[in-house]
């Protein structure tokens, strides 16, 4: 069961969660979200998290050559595309950066938004499903109609977002077997009894123990967490078709690849994006 949880702006606040049992943490990239964290702050921020937590990039309608030279900079582990991104873009995306793991969140407003957001199976890694707001692309707290997601079985991995919180997150665990959650970060930030709640939660929905050690790595085997079969990444990606295979060793593992070539100019940042 991967925890993640997004919004994190500062190094103690990450440590902080990483302890309490979460997988990855989510950074911001966005510049007119209140938790944009920008590239001279999130560089130093992956680096000294590396090899505790997988690190996750949230990025909203940026162009393939901004995402790159960021995921080249900074080493993230995964790229969660939170915009308006098509299927070409995923896939011109994918051939940037081949080795680095890419999450399609959608905000779920109708069964049809379920049917096309399966259409990206082919070109990403794994899904991310939020509540649908008019202004706003994510962290509102609303939470997702999970009535619409009652049969919601994609071949590839997915993650719930979306008003999740310790007094339902068992029930949606039970229910709705997504393969991860997602939720922002919990102010403030010295006081973390609401996530250690959410966490327990989630480990007593899913039936997994997190253990506190190590980057997030493929199985049990690895040391970093012991689940049951049901909800096992590695037993899962067995029964899945081969070219899902690779998809969901990225997904598990945050596997990172080749260095890219970066644009020019070392004074990169979000309002620049030539996109």
């Amino acid at each position: 069961m991967r925890i993640k949880i997004c919004g994190i702006t500062t190094l103690d606040q990450g440590l902080a969660i990483a302890d309490l049992g979460a997988t990855d943490l989510g950074f911001i990239c966005v510049p007119n979200s209140p938790r944009h964290l920008p590239l001279h702050r999130l560089q130093p921020l992956v680096e000294e998290l590396a090899g505790k937590v997988n690190t996750v990039g949230v990025f909203a309608d940026f162009s393939v050559t901004t995402i790159s030279f960021v995921v080249t900079l900074t080493n993230l582990g995964t790229v969660q595309l939170h915009g308006t991104e098509s299927i070409e873009f995923c896939q011109e995306l994918r051939q940037a950066l081949p080795e680095t793991e890419i999450i399609k969140a959608w905000r779920v407003r109708s069964p049809a938004d379920l049917d096309l957001i399966q259409t990206y199976c082919e070109v990403v890694d794994g899904l991310l499903l939020d509540a649908y707001h008019p202004h706003a692309l994510g962290g509102t707290g609303q939470k997702l109609d999970w009535e619409l997601l009652a049969a919601f079985k994609p071949p590839i991995p997915w993650l719930l977002a979306g008003g999740l919180t310790p007094e339902n997150i068992q029930t949606a665990l039970n229910s709705l077997q997504p393969d991860g959650i997602d939720r922002n970060i919990i102010q403030p930030i010295n006081d973390l009894g609401l996530l250690v709640a959410f966490n327990q939660g989630c480990r007593r929905g899913s039936g997994v123990r997190v253990r506190h050690a190590g980057r997030l790595t493929h199985g049990a085997t690895c040391g970093k967490r012991v689940s049951p079969p049901a909800h096992d990444f590695c037993v899962k990606s067995a029964t899945l078709a081969a070219r899902f295979a690779l998809r969901r060793r990225r997904f598990n593992q945050g596997l990172r690849g080749p260095a890219h070539k970066t644009p020019k100019g070392a004074g990169w940042s979000p309002s620049s994006d030539p996109r």
